[in-house]
């Protein structure tokens, strides 16, 4: 699979359009790709667009390429890219605070 980059605030970034499945129903998001990490990662408050109870995952402290130790909770969901749809484990955090969601 190939993407562009996206122009954003000045910069070409690896961000491409996705969508999770939601009750039978899918959302359009646009997610930043990080191919060097380990888990996908999204803000915590799309839990409660996706009906999760957030706690309710498996806790895990995530280190970061600068020491931070950022909390997240595992939930299996359902995504869609580029026509194929794939059952991951991702990350939610009340710590991830950008423009995008980000798939690691």
């Amino acid at each position: 699979m190939k993407f562009p980059y996206l122009l954003f605030e000045g910069q070409f970034l690896p961000v491409i359009p996705l969508r999770i499945k939601y009750r039978g129903e899918w959302i359009a998001i646009k997610a930043y790709i990080d191919t060097g990490a380990s888990f996908c990662i999204f803000p915590a408050e799309m839990t409660e667009l996706l009906g999760i109870t957030l706690e309710e995952g498996e806790y895990k402290e995530v280190v970061l390429g600068d020491g931070d130790i950022l909390k997240i909770y595992i939930h299996k969901i359902t995504i869609l890219i580029a026509g194929m749809e794939f059952e991951i484990s991702a990350g939610f955090s009340k710590n991830v605070g950008t423009g995008f969601f980000f798939l690691f």
